[in-house]
């Protein structure tokens, strides 16, 4: 009787497993594969030479900020706006004319006496590419803070209760 309850038991768990695999492959495949859009949409347009990341960002509109090198072999990100499952390049700068990642954190917990960031992306705002900053606030409001890439000026910021 133990065996097969063991049995049974392991059986459940291993199900379960290749369950949750499969729900979390089939959520993520649209992701996974707008990622490879954008990928080859940079690279098929000869916008840059080699890709580094790729990551999505959704504001008012829907964008994927590409990190990679041009033809100069310089670091830039390149904004594609996706409306209507067809993508746009908005613009591209190099990664050295803006801030960095950490002086975005570090502008937010100057400004607001943030000790932890949940999560810092590359957007693009009100014509502008911005850093997206989001924090959770002690009363479990979470906030979002708009940085701007080019000088680490906060544009905006709002909270959800």
């Amino acid at each position: 009787m133990k065996k097969v309850i063991s049995l049974t038991a392991t059986a459940v768990v291993i199900i379960l497993v290749a369950v949750s695999i499969y729900v979390y492959q089939l959520i993520r495949a649209p992701i996974v594969e707008a990622t490879e859009r954008a990928t080859a949409y940079v690279l098929d347009e000869k916008i840059l030479e080699a890709v580094k990341d790729v990551d999505f960002y959704h504001g008012k509109d829907v964008y994927w900020v590409v990190r990679g090198s041009d033809k100069k072999g310089q670091d830039v990100y390149v904004w594609l706006q996706q409306k209507d499952d067809k993508l746009k390049k908005t613009t591209t700068l190099p990664v050295k004319e803006g801030i960095s990642e950490q002086e975005a954190k570090q502008k937010v917990a100057a400004e607001k006496g943030v000790q932890q960031v949940d999560t810092i992306r590359l957007g693009y705002e009100d014509g502008q590419a911005v850093y997206e900053v989001t924090y959770s606030e002690e009363s479990g409001a979470k906030t979002f803070m708009y940085v701007a890439f080019s000088d680490g000026n906060v544009l905006k910021s709002y909270s959800l209760k």
